[in-house]
């Protein structure tokens, strides 16, 4: 039988979580000085290989849609912008987080990854097509919208079945099995983890509210198309589950974006090919990522 998390272990957890690359923190910091040169820039971040290698690969992403390949650093700087740059740092720094196994969801390393991934991607796609929020908060959303997966799976090791069991009994989504077994559900911790990170209010409640994102008035459109992306990656393969009322909620939120009906065969389309291109992002390519395995019945 599960047992409910204090506040106190869930505090301890989060201060414990090593933050984003101290490479990519000072960046950050750079990136927000107005007197930031793009050389000095590019200096700092290429004392990190790995972060570098991946900032270039996804620079030369079709969702960024620059017609020839982009070769170094400073070319991606200077074309991308220092605002995309961002969004790829923190995207570089969180796949090291979210890249491992996490035992207690019963995920294999590098699936949280993909999934994740896949899910900031179609939101920084709907973001565009809809032009509701800003496509680059969108992907910095997606990418971080389940890392509270990584505190609250070492609460659930060995009884994960116990919350599917109770979400397909009651027909309530997996977040809300979660907060009734444990008192807490990973999209409220994803949201602390983003606060002890200093990212921007409204980021953190985004997390917060991405299963449920008819409960506030606060930055609905990017909360819908974050939920919106988690329902159609799922649908699409990469990542397994189903959320009560999910089809009636998807509806709600195409028609308040005011979403032609056609753009998800075309999002899933882009996404297959993204994936594809950004094969070498995902070393452990699985076919699919079982996060939560919930009848439809």
């Amino acid at each position: 039988m599960l047992k409910k998390v204090t506040d106190k272990q869930i505090l301890e957890s989060v201060n414990n979580l090593p933050v984003l690359s101290e490479v990519v923190n000072r960046s950050i910091a750079m990136l927000n000085d107005p007197a930031c040169s793009i050389r000095d820039l590019t200096d700092l971040i290429s004392k990190d290989q790995s972060i570098t290698a991946k900032i270039i690969k996804m620079a030369n992403s079709a969702f960024y849609g620059y017609p020839r390949q982009i070769r170094t650093l400073s070319e991606a700087i200077v074309i991308l912008g220092f605002r995309q740059i961002r969004t790829l740092l923190i995207t570089a720094s969180a796949s090291t987080h979210l890249n491992g196994a996490v035992e207690g969801y019963m995920i294999s390393k590098g699936e949280l990854w993909k999934h994740s991934y896949a899910v900031a991607y179609v939101a920084g796609l709907i973001s565009k097509l809809s032009e509701k929020a800003k496509p680059d908060e969108a992907f910095t959303v997606g990418i971080l919208h389940d890392i509270g997966k990584l505190i609250l799976g070492n609460f659930l090791k060995g009884s994960y079945n116990e919350v599917v069991e109770l979400a397909n009994e009651h027909k309530i989504n997996f977040a809300i099995a979660e907060e009734r077994l444990l008192g807490i559900h990973h999209a409220e911790v994803g949201g602390r983890i983003l606060e002890k990170w200093n990212f921007p209010e409204f980021m953190a409640f985004a997390v917060r509210k991405h299963h449920n994102p008819l409960e506030s008035d606060d930055n609905k459109a990017l909360i819908g198309i974050v939920n919106l992306a988690d329902t159609w990656v799922r649908e699409f393969g990469i990542g397994i589950g189903n959320n009560e009322d999910s089809e009636s909620l998807e509806e709600f939120i195409i028609k308040e974006l005011g979403i032609d009906e056609t753009v998800k065969k075309h999002v899933e389309e882009y996404l297959s090919s993204e994936m594809t291109q950004m094969g070498d992002l995902f070393p452990d390519d699985n076919k699919s990522v079982k996060l939560v395995e919930i009848s439809e019945q």
